[in-house]
């Protein structure tokens, strides 16, 4: 995202909504507990969509947010928000339904919202059992790592 020219800013094209993405967020006050709610920035996901396949025309699968995310004693509240009339595509939908049958979770924590300087990762299966955990530098390991899950999810269906 950058400012094309004063006052006009260039959203990505996953963004349906501009208006309402503006509006909600940078830092607004709640207006039930009055407290600042902040935005840390947008992550840039090009090298994601690289690495999966997408920019080549392998897959139609694209990268989701969750919009919230509350977790007390292991339960968790998955918030998905959309406009009033707007429509939670099909894909997302998917997503958050399989959740409840996943076979395994793959955390990956970047550092680097433009371009990956560092990150961890770690997956586990659903036992609890750790399937790998990585630590890299880089935008050219992040993507390879990203590769290989994608890869390994693809085939362990």
């Amino acid at each position: 995202m950058g400012i094309i020219s004063e006052g006009t800013i260039k959203h990505p094209d996953t963004i349906r909504c501009p208006e309402s993405f503006d509006k909600s967020q940078w830092s607004v006050i709640c207006p039930y507990c009055y407290r600042t709610i902040g935005f840390d920035g947008i992550f840039h996901w090009g090298w994601v969509l690289e690495s999966i396949g997408y920019l080549k025309g392998l897959t139609k699968i694209q990268p989701m947010d969750f919009d919230g995310v509350i977790e007390r004693h292991l339960h968790y509240l998955i918030f998905e928000t959309k406009d009033v009339k707007m429509e939670i595509s099909q894909a997302q939908l998917w997503t958050l339904e399989r959740l409840n049958k996943a076979k395994s979770f793959c955390l990956m924590k970047v550092w680097g919202k433009e371009i990956p300087e560092t990150f961890e990762a770690q997956m586990r299966f659903t036992n609890g059992k750790v399937y790998d955990k990585t630590t890299g530098e880089g935008s050219i390991e992040a993507k390879k790592y990203v590769e290989k899950w994608f890869k390994w999810a693809d085939k362990h269906r």
